[in-house]
């Protein structure tokens, strides 16, 4: 699957990206790294897309739609401060660990619909 068809049935699902009902994603022909957001917000890079503003990673979370088979990890010493990947900051976090190059792969691997 590209991700610019992830998007789209992210969006048929009830993702408002950066809080904007949106009808269509399109990837920009001439940079794969910018996705034009029909009806509202125009162009935005894949950077822009894994960002907190986006509401991506909380509507993943929100829905399930990560892989099952992803073991839990931790990122604090103390029960109450561990990230898993229930939550949204772990997706935040492990997205922007990523480089230009595979961020899209990751986006591919990690959200499941």
């Amino acid at each position: 699957m590209e991700l610019e068809k992830l998007l789209n049935k992210l969006i048929e699902k009830g993702w408002r990206p950066f809080g904007f009902i949106v009808q269509n994603i399109r990837k920009w022909p001439y940079d794969s790294r910018y996705y034009f957001f029909e009806n509202c917000a125009g162009w935005k890079s894949l950077r822009e897309l894994v960002s907190k503003e986006s509401w991506l990673w909380q509507f993943v979370c929100q829905n399930d739609l990560y892989p099952p088979y992803i073991q839990h990890r931790w990122f604090r010493d103390r029960p109450e401060n561990w990230l898993q990947i229930h939550d949204y900051r772990y997706w935040l976090i492990e997205s922007a660990l990523r480089g230009e190059l595979e961020l899209e792969r990751f986006l591919l691997d990690n959200i499941k619909i």
